[in-house]
């Protein structure tokens, strides 16, 4: 699984998801991480899994940006709000009017190897549903 497509125009990439976002009202999660972090690959596959699929594709659009090793589009991040000291993956998230509804700054999608994808389930449904972001262990 190469979810972070190293040759991508990063910026063209969230402006189309952006645009779609918009569009069909639906939320945006834009996801920096990179193919050599096992958690950006596993968050990944959580996202695509039968558990969480089912909800996220009537309600999210997505782009995934990829961070190198922490050398490509990392003042993309920064302009965007995004810190990757905590580590990837790192998200943030738009409402379906465009508003940022927050990041995972502090670390909350970092150990995405350890949450199943029903905890990712929970996490992604309480960002639509409640606008917050909490760890996925978090959620109740």
């Amino acid at each position: 699984v190469r979810p972070y497509d190293e040759e991508a125009d990063a910026r063209a990439a969230v402006d189309a998801a952006r645009a779609a976002a918009l569009d069909a009202g639906k939320f945006l999660m834009v996801t920096f991480g990179a193919n050599w972090c096992r958690d950006c690959r596993t968050l990944y596959v959580n996202l695509e899994s039968d558990d969480v699929a089912g909800y996220v594709r009537d309600r999210f659009e997505f782009a995934n940006v990829n961070v190198g090793k922490f050398n490509r589009n990392t003042e993309f991040a920064e302009e965007l709000g995004v810190s990757l000291e905590r580590g990837i993956p790192v998200a943030i998230f738009y409402d379906p009017q465009g508003g940022v509804i927050g990041t995972t700054n502090d670390g909350q999608l970092e150990p995405a190897r350890l949450y199943s994808s029903k905890q990712i389930l929970k996490f992604v449904r309480d960002v639509a549903e409640r606008s917050r972001i909490l760890a996925p262990d978090a959620v109740r």
